[in-house]
C-alpha cells in the first residue's frame, strides 16, 4: 500500500500515515523515536510515497526519512499555524492525543490535500487498485502529471515481463 507519513520530529516525535484514499489513519508518538524505529514502524503499514512536515524549512531528520525512502517531500511555503493545522484535521481529530500527534497529521493531510488532483485524473483513467496506486505513486515522484495512459502502459508492460 502506497502511503503519505508525516511527521514532526522532536524530543517526542509525531508520526501519521494516511493511505490514498483516507480510509486509513494510523498517529503515533514516542519519546526518543528513532529513525529506524520510525522506518520500521511505518514500513508495517505501507511504502510511503510522500514525506511532509508543517513547516517551510523541513528538519534534517525529515530530510533524511524521506531520502531513505525515496519519497517526495512535501512542507509548507510558510509554516502552519496551531489555527490551520486543527482546521486541517477537523475531521480527523479524534486520531490525535496530543501536539506532536496533531502536527504530523496535519503535515500528511496538507500533502494529501496537494495532490488530490492528481489521483482524482488518475481514477479516471485507471480502473485496477493496484495499478492505481502504481501510476499514481510514479507521477507524484516524478514531479510531473504528464501522459497517464504512456505512465499505466509503461507499468502494464512492466508487469507482464515479469510474468
Amino acid at each position: 500500500m502506497k502511503v503519505i507519513l508525516g511527521i514532526d520530529p522532536g524530543v517526542i516525535t509525531g508520526i501519521a500515515i494516511i493511505d490514498l484514499k483516507l480510509e486509513k489513519i494510523v498517529v503515533k508518538s514516542e519519546r526518543n523515536f528513532s529513525k529506524d524505529d520510525i522506518i520500521n514502524f511505518v514500513l508495517n503499514f505501507g511504502e510511503p510515497i510522500i514525506v511532509a512536515c508543517d513547516v517551510s524549512n523541513p528538519p534534517k531528520a525529515v530530510r533524511r526519512i524521506a531520502s531513505v525512502f525515496g519519497a517526495k517531500l512535501i512542507y509548507p511555503r510558510k509554516n502552519l499555524d496551531r489555527k490551520r493545522k486543527e482546521k486541517i484535521i477537523r475531521r480527523f481529530s479524534k486520531y490525535v492525543k496530543n501536539n506532536h500527534e496533531r502536527d504530523a497529521l496535519a503535515s500528511s493531510l496538507f500533502a494529501y490535500n496537494k495532490i488530490i488532483h492528481i489521483i482524482k485524473k488518475v481514477e479516471k483513467i485507471v480502473d485496477d487498485e493496484k495499478i492505481l496506486e502504481q501510476v499514481s505513486a510514479k507521477i507524484i515522484k516524478e514531479k510531473r502529471i504528464g501522459n497517464i495512459k504512456q505512465v499505466l502502459l509503461k507499468i502494464k508492460n512492466s508487469e507482464n515481463s515479469k510474468n
